[in-house]
């Protein structure tokens, strides 16, 4: 037996070699299905990967897998920004000054994506937002 597939796949050649049918089959997905390289959606991909400067939840090693996979696998531009739990500006406005920085000279074919590694609440006190980063 040459190889494995549907009798007649290819207008009903049973004599088809295994490599003749991995080629052919290779040709057509390729056609099917264009690399990431020559359909680029955005011009460029900006990430921020946001946690506690304090890992009490332990997300360090997940944030950096992850950064190194958007890195390494799609070459996206990430950084990394661990909120200081005290320090001279407020965690709040540390968060805010990074958020601005990813921001800063991005246009309608730029994505920027914000994963934020911890836990939440919605905002229970009045002038609280609609979420509370914990």
């Amino acid at each position: 037996m040459a190889g494995v597939r549907p009798a007649g796949a290819f207008g009903g050649h049973s004599d088809l070699p295994i490599s003749e049918f991995k080629s052919r089959l290779t040709e057509a997905v390729t056609y099917a299905v264009p690399s990431a390289a020559t359909t680029k959606r955005y011009r460029r991909v900006r990430v921020l990967l946001v946690s506690w400067l304090i890992d009490d939840l332990r997300v360090g090693n997940e944030v950096l897998r992850l950064r190194d996979t958007l890195q390494n696998t799609y070459d996206y531009a990430c950084k990394i920004f661990k909120i200081p739990a005290a320090g001279p500006e407020s965690p709040r406005q540390a968060l805010l000054g990074n958020m601005m920085e990813l921001m800063a000279g991005t246009d309608a074919d730029d994505l920027l994506i914000f994963y934020y590694a911890g836990q939440g609440v919605v905002g229970r006190n009045p002038g609280e937002g609609p979420c509370v980063f914990v």
